[in-house]
């Protein structure tokens, strides 16, 4: 049976929010100052929104080994794992559960992670991290002379840049 593809509405709305914060930080169209302004605030800022990138990263590349629960037809089976864990289904849910799952498969709808979606976000903030480090930061030659002289000083933006997602 084909199966409809539609993406994660959760993955989906995150990866929306940090399309607007780009857009937020980038200013595009607005007052070179307002947007050096707005650069500067996202750098002191950039270890959360890293993190919020790479948690957002981490929620997408680990989305198929979740969605498992969503389509697993083995009630008894996730009943057995989730005891494991330390809870402990009643037993009256678990054949209810069994024909849920048939009937959503039988559905023909596959949910599926939004990649091509995040990989544009990368993308863009890997861009937006090349804005920081030319036109942001003082020029690459006084980070590396200041870096000569054990300064603490980040010569580049590579620590924050971000590999794009291989298609599964």
């Amino acid at each position: 049976m084909l199966k409809r593809k539609r993406t994660s509405v959760y993955l989906d709305t995150r990866c929306e929010i940090m399309q607007q914060l780009l857009e937020f930080f980038e200013a595009q169209g607005l007052d070179p100052l307002l947007k050096v302004e707005r650069a500067v605030v996202f750098l002191t800022q950039l270890k959360f929104w890293d993190w919020e990138l790479e948690n957002l990263i981490f929620a997408i590349t680990s989305y198929q080994d979740r969605s498992s629960a969503w389509t697993d037809i083995n009630g008894y089976g996730m009943a057995n794992a989730l005891r494991s864990d330390g809870f402990w289904i009643r037993k009256r849910y678990l054949g209810g559960l069994k024909n849920r799952r048939v009937f959503q498969q039988k559905r023909g709808v596959e949910v599926v992670e939004p990649l091509n979606r995040l990989n544009g976000i990368i993308t863009r903030w890997n861009r937006y991290l090349d804005f920081l480090e030319v036109d942001v930061l003082i020029d690459a030659e006084e980070r590396l002379e200041l870096a000569g002289h054990h300064c603490a000083i980040h010569v580049n933006m590579d620590a924050w840049r971000k590999q794009t997602v291989g298609m599964a």
